[in-house]
């Protein structure tokens, strides 16, 4: 669970990273040295995939936020229980809405 402050730093983070316009983001060069990013978001009933070797500068933050987060939020189990899926297959599948 976030606390107010962190919850408050993701909103900001994900408006600044201006996920709807990357749906149809390319990276432009190709570094050949390091393992490709996969890159992926469910928000809004939506899905949002990049592999990339080069990230956008705009998702740096959102990035290093989330790649931290597990060290800095309290983690609590969550009864539900979610499937995650691939490329061509229903978006999500959870309880509830």
């Amino acid at each position: 669970k976030l606390t107010g402050p962190q919850l408050d730093t993701l909103k900001y983070l994900l408006q600044h990273s201006e996920i709807k316009k990357m749906q149809l983001w390319s990276p432009k060069s190709h570094a050949m040295d390091v393992p490709p990013i996969i890159f992926t978001l469910y928000y809004n009933d939506q899905k949002l995939s990049i592999q990339t070797n080069v990230p956008p500068m705009n998702m740096f933050d959102l990035r290093a936020f989330l790649e931290a987060s597990y060290q800095k939020v309290a983690l609590v189990r969550d009864p539900k229980k979610h499937q995650f899926v691939e490329e061509n297959e229903p978006l999500y599948k959870g309880n509830g809405k």
